[in-house]
């Protein structure tokens, strides 16, 4: 990803999630030297207090054309408890940043077109890894952060990732929308929760 781009999602995420660059940690680059992709942390803060992980680098990849798109390119952003131990040496946030990286590379692993509502299954050969959902990150106020402008005619959108479970893949879109972003949803339901199998 050239630098023009990579500051104008970095600068998108710090607008939207209202934090200036100093309020991020500096963490790990994937090495698929194909297509290379960041993840920043973004730290909790009273207007949004969870962990905020970030994407930068999967909209090098363009996606088939879809009638329906957002975007033909995506990055994706998962919102973590804040009582979760963000470390590189942490082995319960090395979980989601592998979870979140899968998922980033999926649309280029399988050549499709995936955007809001999508499930996913990751293939790992040692793994058993679950469902990952799509969803509007929802939990940001504004809801402008969807769409990325990244020049004249080129935007990605920005899509929230969720693990689930096989029974709730297994009731639908409806239902997986209503529990994390419903009316009636528990408190904090949007923050990802580590699951050890798709079972």
């Amino acid at each position: 990803m050239n630098k023009r781009k990579f500051f104008k999602i970095v600068n998108h995420y710090n607008k939207y999630f209202e934090q200036e660059a100093q309020d991020m940690l500096e963490f790990s680059v994937d090495v698929d030297e194909s297509m290379p992709i960041d993840v920043i942390v973004y730290k909790p803060t009273q207007k949004y207090p969870f962990w905020k992980l970030a994407t930068v680098g999967a909209s090098d990849y363009k996606m088939p054309k879809h009638k329906s798109a957002i975007a033909r390119r995506n990055e994706y952003v998962m919102f973590l408890d804040k009582y979760i131990d963000i470390s590189p040496e942490s082995k319960e946030y090395d979980w989601y940043y592998r979870f979140l990286m899968l998922t980033a590379y999926s649309a280029k692993d399988l050549g499709e077109y995936i955007s809001y509502s999508h499930t996913i299954e990751l293939t790992n050969s040692q793994e058993n890894w679950p469902i990952s959902l799509l969803l509007m990150p929802e939990a940001i106020q504004d809801s402008r952060i969807l769409r990325c402008k990244l020049g004249l005619f080129d935007k990605c959108a920005i899509f929230q990732v969720m693990p689930i479970t096989k029974e709730e893949w297994e009731k639908g879109f409806d239902f997986l929308e209503e529990k994390f972003y419903g009316e009636n949803s528990e408190p904090n339901s949007f923050l990802a929760r580590k699951i050890e199998k798709w079972v």
